[in-house]
């Protein structure tokens, strides 16, 4: 049988085909890149900043990432 996630965003059930590891903070936050250090902390988190989710889901989270980054970096 095969094994299935709960999509920590909306909730549906998912085979491990149909999820993605996604880190919440993300690595690079809607400040931008920062620093090297920064990065690495974040990309090498603990379970606790990692969450799954479905493919669905962290195309349209990580397309909202991209454009607060955007809108962030125009601000300035």
């Amino acid at each position: 049988m095969a094994q299935h996630y709960r999509c920590s965003i909306c909730g549906g059930d998912f085979p491990a085909t149909a999820t993605q590891v996604d880190h919440d903070p993300p690595v690079v936050g809607p400040e931008g890149f920062t620093s090297w250090d920064d990065y690495i902390e974040r990309m090498f988190c603990g379970k606790e900043g990692l969450q799954a989710v479905c493919v669905d889901c962290h195309k349209i989270k990580t397309k909202q990432e991209k454009e607060q980054r955007k809108c962030e970096l125009k601000s300035k």
